[in-house]
């Protein structure tokens, strides 16, 4: 089958016009769909970096003020504790926990049962937030109505 010259020249019009058309359509879109993809995903990604070096900071923050926090402790503890008129009957340790955690250990001698329920509601009640990790009460050796205390305390 041979093709005249008119139809030669239609099935060359087609060609021409239908090569970029589908150049386009099936090379530059989907190209074009992944470029932006990638553009999407790189700034999720920033995003997340930004965050990433927020919290950083923060951490770094929070490491420089972990160290003066033991020493703010012992400073709320001993405001309470004069506060009580407990003061003289107190010692305080600050101890090191295996975590890295600071946290005040602190022994009281010869305290009766009102006392202590008044430093317990202060030491829940102060700002900033003191945790009581655990406590050991035992009676005293000369007076069984007195009581012998030892807490571990830490700072949030």
């Amino acid at each position: 089958m041979e093709l005249n010259q008119r139809e030669k020249a239609w099935i060359l019009a087609a060609i021409l016009i239908l090569t970029p058309l589908l150049f386009f359509r099936f090379a530059f879109l989907p190209l074009d769909a992944y470029r932006q993809k990638q553009r999407v995903d790189i700034r999720r990604i920033e995003e997340k970096i930004r965050q990433m070096d927020a919290l950083g900071q923060e951490l770094k923050h929070l490491e420089r003020t972990r160290s003066s926090q033991s020493t703010s402790l012992s400073k709320d503890i001993d405001r309470i504790l004069r506060q009580q008129q407990l003061k003289l009957r107190s010692r305080t340790l600050v101890d090191n926990d295996p975590d890295g955690r600071q946290r005040l250990v602190l022994k009281l001698e010869e305290v009766n049962l009102t006392e202590l329920i008044q430093l317990l509601y202060n030491i829940e009640n102060a700002l900033p937030v003191i945790a009581i990790e655990s406590i050991n009460i035992n009676p005293a050796y000369q007076n069984k109505k007195r009581l012998r205390i030892s807490s571990a305390l830490s700072s949030w």
